[in-house]
């Protein structure tokens, strides 16, 4: 399966993000807004379904990060340093990622520096992250929190966590096998569940909804957690998730032929969000959910951003 081209949604654009470059449409009418040339662009660092008023950009053949003005597709400022996909996390209003046992955050509107600070002994792949309020930092057993405009400690608590992300005031860590949440505001435990299913938990944060948390448990399992109680409502195997949002939780999911070996089929899966019923599939290669309203891509199985892309903006729930 290749990377490109991808989707996003902002207030009023819609971003098509291509191996060559990112087109820009009007969210309503689709009409052509913008072109800006980037070698394998990206969208890092959960920007991609984007602010406001910015996207930060990552275009790999310089490995430098820039603010790009979505009303226009101009820079407004460029970072040099190269930043490692995974490692960035943004909100609106700042981004952070680490560089040589420290922690540097910056500003989203202006790409200026706000604090820098050490840290060690950091836990898992993605021991970071960031609402507008507040960095979170899972090391040495604790996770921490600290002003996302100037670094002073906020809070920390003994959880050996290997991932944290926040959402309206609530945050969601990792820790083993378990999904648990927390008051971002004091680090106070509301919840904890069991990932656990018969296979050993990798675990995920991969989207937060109004309703849920979507995680990925055992490798290809997708685990749709109620945020309020933390109870599960439902699992699906072998499946990678697209999007969620509006109600709906939108995966690829394996299609297997008679003899059980898995088919090379295009195609979005979109699931009752509460029940894991299955609600529609569409011939798409990728998703955005932002409101009541999903985008996604309809294309043949070897385009790229240079072939023949149809973009549908709709409410994904009739």
């Amino acid at each position: 399966m290749i990377d490109w081209p991808d989707v996003a949604l902002a207030d009023d654009v819609v971003l098509v993000i291509g191996e060559a470059g990112i087109i820009a449409l009007d969210r309503t009418t689709l009409a052509h807004r913008w072109y800006l040339p980037c070698d394998r662009a990206r969208l890092p660092g959960g920007s991609a379904r984007a602010a406001a008023t910015a996207a930060l950009v990552q275009c790999d053949g310089t490995g430098s990060l820039r603010g790009v003005d979505l009303a226009t597709g101009d820079a407004i400022w460029t970072e040099q340093a190269y930043f490692s996909y995974d490692g960035l996390r943004a909100s609106n209003d700042v981004y952070a990622w680490l560089s040589d046992n420290k922690v540097i955050v910056a500003d989203t509107s202006t790409g200026d520096r706000l604090w820098t600070g050490p840290v060690s002994a950091l836990r898992g792949k993605r021991p970071i992250g960031v609402d507008d309020e507040r960095v979170y930092l899972s090391a040495g057993g604790k996770l921490g929190a600290y002003n996302a405009t100037n670094g002073t400690p906020v809070w920390e608590v003994d959880l050996p966590s290997v991932e944290a992300r926040s959402d309206g005031g609530e945050l969601f860590a990792i820790a083993g096998d378990e999904l648990i949440g927390l008051d971002a505001a004091t680090g106070g435990e509301v919840w904890r569940t069991s990932l656990l299913d018969d296979r050993p938990v990798e675990g995920e944060i991969l989207a937060i909804t109004p309703q849920s948390v979507v995680v990925e448990g055992a490798p290809g399992q997708i685990v749709v957690v109620d945020r309020s109680s933390g109870a599960v409502r439902w699992r699906e195997r072998g499946a990678e998730l697209v999007a969620a949002g509006a109600g709906s939780v939108a995966m690829f999911v394996a299609n297997r032929d008679d003899d059980g070996d898995e088919e090379d089929v295009v195609e979005i899966s979109v699931y009752d969000e509460l029940t894991g019923a299955p609600v529609q599939t569409l011939p798409a290669w990728n998703m955005a959910i932002d409101g009541d309203e999903a985008a996604w891509l309809e294309l043949d199985d070897n385009a790229d951003i240079d072939s023949a892309v149809t973009v549908h903006v709709a409410p994904l729930r009739p």
